[in-house]
């Protein structure tokens, strides 16, 4: 690896993302020099990008919405978990070669860490089906020991593909409905709610991903995987009287193990966190 660091993030209208912040702030806490660039591309120019970036001397890129799934047929290979989720958001380039890695699971874990007695063995709604909801499922079964999960999605939204990628895990009770035919008695005892969905985000702050018919359960927690603080799913969530955290420590804590994956070298969470969200993550 060069002495200093290439990167960038792939993805389609991304030019808010803060991952530029994020790591200027993993170099300087781990004295590394580098750069890290944005390339913001439409769907159709995806495989032409990712043959051009296999030319230049970069070292690690970062995968966004709506590439997660698409970008796999472009690469060399993929490590076990990436395989599993059909899921990339991590690639490491040595040389022109290309390896995809998910560290959206590692990022998920970190981000509830601090709720893990609370949710460890609950009953889970998750809302989508794409590739952060497979992240997120992953995690919960792996590190929370979750064994009850309901997912909920717009029509057509992978909900079968989601049901197949898990059909390895038999004592993992699945459930899996339409947004819009989702009832009360299907949610009711679900501990955490995760909103898997860019509803909510930057580009959709205002619309929130469940319909307007939904009973928040009691004492429940809303992880909203968006990391702006602001989304209407998280004060909605607030308001009914749950536990509700955004995605922001999910960002970081991924950004941080793919920097590892591209350069081998850990760097604290803590720091990172507070350079660019100013404010400790606890």
């Amino acid at each position: 690896m060069s002495e200093s660091i290439r990167l960038g993030l792939i993805g389609e209208n991304i030019a808010y993302s803060r991952s530029p912040d994020i790591f200027q702030a993993i170099f300087s806490v781990t004295g590394r020099s580098g750069e890290f660039k944005i390339y913001s591309v439409l769907q159709a120019d995806l495989p032409h990008t990712i043959e051009t970036l296999r030319t230049l001397p970069l070292d690690g890129l970062a995968v966004t919405v709506p590439f997660k799934r698409t970008v796999i047929s472009l690469l060399d290979e993929l490590d076990a978990v990436s395989t599993l989720l059909q899921a990339v958001n991590c690639i490491r380039f040595d040389g022109s070669f290309t390896r995809g890695f998910n560290t959206d699971v590692d990022g998920f874990a970190a981000g509830l860490q601090p709720l893990r007695a609370k949710v460890t063995g609950c009953r889970a709604l998750i809302l989508g089906a794409g590739g952060a909801a497979s992240a997120a499922i992953y995690s919960l079964i792996h590190e929370f020991g979750v064994r009850e999960i309901v997912v909920a999605a717009r029509p057509g939204r992978n909900l079968d593909l989601l049901t197949n990628q898990f059909a390895a895990y038999p004592d993992v009770a699945f459930n899996t409905f339409t947004l819009d035919s989702l009832e009360s008695g299907d949610y009711a005892t679900c501990g955490l709610i995760v909103n898997c969905t860019p509803l909510g985000g930057w580009h959709f702050p205002e619309i929130c991903p469940l319909p307007a018919s939904f009973i928040w359960p009691s004492d429940a927690v809303y992880y909203d995987m968006n990391y702006n603080d602001n989304g209407i799913g998280v004060q909605i969530a607030r308001e009914a009287g749950l536990i509700a955290i955004d995605g922001s420590s999910m960002l970081v804590a991924q950004a941080i193990r793919s920097y590892e994956i591209w350069t081998g070298v850990q760097s604290p969470f803590e720091p990172v966190y507070e350079a660019c969200f100013g404010r400790s993550s606890r």
